[in-house]
């Protein structure tokens, strides 16, 4: 799963707090129903440090390597999106998001 809300979107602390904390629903989720695989990669650009919100809630799976949170993606989206284990993006939907 890849969730990339662009470039001019700050997420402060009370977003990623929410976010992580959608992710750990997600994460639970798939945990219960035997899926533990899932991977998250956010992409989110900081107003401020925001890594003690998010290392609260999702911290053990950052460092299992289940969930990667960047400030820029070292690879091109669309490379990301077509790999076959891509399930789901969410994305802001802007017109530079066209493939």
């Amino acid at each position: 799963m890849m969730i990339n809300l662009g470039s001019h979107t700050l997420s402060d602390q009370k977003l990623a707090r929410e976010m992580a904390s959608a992710f750990r629903i997600l994460l639970d989720y798939h945990a219960r129903n035997g899926a533990s695989k899932i991977q998250v990669l956010r992409k989110v650009k900081a107003n401020g440090d925001i890594r003690p919100v998010i290392n609260e809630i999702i911290g053990k799976e950052i460092e299992e390597g289940r969930v990667k949170v960047v400030a820029w993606l070292d690879a091109e989206p669309v490379s990301i999106l077509q790999h076959p284990n891509m399930v789901c993006t969410v994305h802001h939907g802007g017109g530079e998001f066209v493939f």
